[in-house]
């Protein structure tokens, strides 16, 4: 965590630290109290750091997103905080740390064991862009800050108006670590607007490594680099998937969540927020195969009057009485 700059209230100006905190118990609790404290640390690990430092007596806590690193902006310009290179935290929990949508259900790859559905999805439901922009201009209603927000599908890259969601989600929420999920195969034969896009909203690639992804992987990282483009992997290789549903509610819905990997999530559709996609997703399951699942465990973000709340009746055990306890 890097205090990257600290308010010298008798001349009301900024000025560098140079310090790294790696251990909160080493600082004085009337130094955290005092101080502003920025932080510069991956999504993952924000919201464990928010907790220490205000269970440490940090008052004010500012966020530096992870792209202004990416994309070398500067943090300080005549001895002043440049604004969005930076996004003061909540003090009321008014801020969510993930969200995901949807900008397309189908895919160009047809993986077996799709959480999404994409591989039996039959049409692309490429969102509304005017329902799209109301349903984020609601969400900064409600949220002071969204950490990160993902893009994603389905295939993303299959919806040819795909700069436009992006300049939307960036309209709302400035300072967010803003990221398109996909599996890279469409990579090179994106237009040049949507690199132009991307690098004007600092926005991020993270690649699915799917087997056919790994097969092109030095091509495709080639052209983000050409592009300016930052991106990431979800991990080394995906040879393998996990079965994330069970047809009977029987299982440990605490202990499916505990063991879950995306347990962080909250997803967004249609100005409907699930803790997980599956209950806003199960349709398509359901016209597949003949299912039953009941959807359920969904919120309307215009019928809540406060982030707080509507965080506070995300929390999924029903709906994670399906899901398997290896998910």
């Amino acid at each position: 965590m890097l205090q990257y700059v600290k308010k010298d209230v008798s001349r009301d100006r900024y000025r560098i630290i140079h310090e790294i905190i790696e251990d909160i118990a080493d600082i004085d609790r009337k130094c955290l109290e005092a101080s502003d404290i920025f932080l510069a640390v991956s999504w993952h690990e924000t919201e464990a750091w928010i907790q220490r430092l205000k269970e440490a007596g940090a008052q004010t806590i500012y966020r530096i997103p992870i792209f202004a690193m990416q994309y070398k902006l500067p943090i300080l310009k005549n001895g002043a905080l440049i604004p969005g290179a930076y996004t003061k935290v909540s003090t009321e929990n008014s801020d969510l740390l993930y969200l995901e949508t949807h900008i397309a259900d189908t895919c160009n790859l047809k993986c077996r064991g799709c959480m999404h559905f994409s591989n039996i999805a039959i049409h692309p439901n490429y969102p509304d862009l005017q329902k799209f922009e109301q349903d984020f201009k609601r969400l900064s209603e409600l949220f002071r800050n969204i950490f990160i927000i993902r893009l994603m599908g389905g295939e993303p890259l299959l919806n040819p108006e795909l700069g436009s969601y992006i300049k939307i989600a960036r309209q709302y929420f400035p300072a967010a670590e803003l990221r398109i999920v996909t599996n890279g195969l469409l990579i090179p034969r994106q237009p040049d607007n949507l690199w132009e896009v991307m690098r004007s909203c600092h926005a991020a690639m993270d690649i699915s490594p799917y087997l056919p992804t790994m097969e092109k992987i030095e091509e495709l990282t080639k052209k983000l680099d050409k592009e300016g483009i930052p991106y990431g992997t979800i991990a080394e290789k995906l040879q393998n998937f996990c079965k994330s549903l069970t047809l009977s509610p029987h299982q440990n819905p605490e202990k499916a969540v505990q063991l879950c990997g995306s347990a962080h999530c909250h997803f967004m559709r249609d100005g409907k927020t699930s803790k997980c996609p599956l209950p806003l997703l199960i349709g398509d399951f359901n016209h597949e195969y003949g299912g039953t699942i009941e959807s359920k465990d969904i919120c309307d973000i215009y019928a809540e009057q406060s982030g707080v709340v509507l965080k506070d009746i995300m929390y999924p055990i029903r709906w994670t009485q399906q899901a398997k306890e290896i998910a």
